[in-house]
C-alpha cells in the first residue's frame, strides 16, 4: 500500500513540479484517475494504470454492503 501512495506522490508532484495542475477527469491524457475501461490505458506510463476507480454506483460491487448515515454517523430511516 505504501508503494502505492509513494507512486502517487511521484506522480502529482511531476506535474506539480512542471507549474502544471493535477487532473482527475480531463485532459484525460494528464489525468491521475482513470476508469477501468478508458482506452487511454494502455497507451499511458504504466504507473498511472493503477490509479484506476469506477464513478457511478454502478461501479460498485454488489455485494457490497451500503450503510446510509447522516453527517454524524446515525442511521437514516426512510
Amino acid at each position: 500500500m505504501e508503494r502505492l501512495f509513494d507512486t502517487w506522490a511521484e506522480l502529482a508532484a511531476a506535474q506539480t513540479g512542471d507549474s502544471d495542475r493535477l487532473y482527475y477527469g480531463y485532459p484525460r491524457t494528464k489525468a491521475l484517475l482513470h476508469d477501468p475501461l478508458d482506452p487511454l490505458l494502455p497507451t499511458i506510463d504504466p504507473r498511472f494504470r493503477a490509479f484506476t476507480a469506477g464513478r457511478s454506483m454502478r461501479d460498485v460491487e454488489h455485494a457490497s454492503i451500503l450503510k446510509i448515515t447522516d453527517p454524524y454517523g446515525q442511521a437514516l430511516n426512510g
